[in-house]
């Protein structure tokens, strides 16, 4: 597919072109390979409410969080981290080898506070490279949060260089954004780096 459109920030127009790839996986004999992960979650006070919804976003990032946790075999490695002014550590990274145990621990999660989405993610990818196997495990970091990350700011403990910098370390990012507007800067930005990924979660009905 292909069109003319102008270019983000600017009034010139530029032709986009679109290629789609075909695959010869089969996916009812695809395996994928163990998982390093790291789920980062927002919980500042604005994740305790979702204007129009039935749900919080809070309630529908946990629900979202079993959804992961069910996807996930001893195989895998799981952390959860939290943040709001500052990040903790929910849970270490490990094994999954008790999944009832890792739901009860996401049930407990509350909402609260400011946003520094630079703490969790730093934090984050820190439990993933503690762990790191390289060839053993795909490494990969999962941002929940409905801040929109400052894309201008290039500092070293900025968004973007943490992402850039852990991505030549081989480790993925996956961003979810929790009810806030369409960012296409940050789309942009991310569409740079190797192994990173951006979804819009605008609805409760779409972290299911």
């Amino acid at each position: 597919a292909s069109g003319v459109a102008p270019l983000f920030g600017t009034e010139d127009l530029r032709t986009f072109v679109q290629f789609s790839f075909s695959s010869g996986l089969d996916p009812e004999t695809f395996q994928r390979d163990p998982l390093n992960l790291a789920v980062v979650v927002d919980v500042s006070g604005s994740m305790s409410d979702w204007t129009g919804q039935e749900t919080s976003k809070m309630e529908a990032v946990k629900n979202a969080l079993h959804l992961v946790v069910d996807q996930l075999s001893e195989d895998d490695r799981l952390a959860i981290v939290l943040f709001n002014g500052s990040a903790e550590v929910l849970v270490p990274s490990a094994p999954v080898t008790d999944p009832s145990r890792l739901k009860d621990l996401i049930d407990t999660i509350r909402a609260g506070g400011a946003t520094n989405i630079e703490a969790g993610l730093a934090m984050g990818y820190a439990q993933v490279l503690a762990t790191s196997q390289p060839n053993q495990r795909s490494d990969r970091v999962m941002l929940f949060t409905d801040a929109l990350p400052n894309t201008g700011l290039t500092g070293e403990d900025s968004f973007l260089h943490l992402a850039i910098t852990h991505a030549e370390l081989g480790i993925g990012l996956t961003t979810f954004g929790v009810g806030f507007n369409f960012g296409q800067e940050l789309v942009v930005e991310l569409s740079q780096i190797r192994g990173a990924a951006y979804f819009f979660l605008e609805t409760s009905d779409r972290t299911q």
